[in-house]
């Protein structure tokens, strides 16, 4: 009895060790897929932050050389044509107190009742 309990126990640390073995191959194999799965998608990110600072770089040499052919004193001179609005300025505009109920007639309006 005692000997095949002993062969019994060999069996069973044998069988242990080889599902240990198995499961160890295992979690070996899924760290493999972890870690070059995670390799692969830092990869790829970098590659889009990478073409995106391109795209980027490509655009702000556009606006530097837009910059280039900027001239301060063209636009001035070109906003004051566009935007001239004589050469006196308006007149001032009358004070008109809302407070009081009765409006004198340099108060009153053309068009409108009073």
């Amino acid at each position: 009895m005692y000997s095949h309990n002993v062969s019994l126990l060999e069996k069973i640390c044998e069988d242990w060790q080889k599902e240990h073995v198995r499961a160890c191959e295992v979690f070996e194999s899924q760290e493999v897929e972890r870690k070059n799965f995670l390799r692969n998608m830092v990869w790829t990110h970098l590659n889009q932050l990478s073409q995106q600072c391109v795209t980027s770089d490509e655009l702000y040499e556009e606006v530097r050389k837009s910059l280039e052919q900027c001239s301060i004193q063209k636009d001035i001179e070109y906003f004051i044509d566009l935007r001239r609005t004589g050469d006196k300025p308006p007149a001032p505009v009358p004070y008109e107190n809302f407070y009081n109920t009765q409006r004198t007639p340099a108060a009153v309006r053309p068009g409108l009742s009073a």
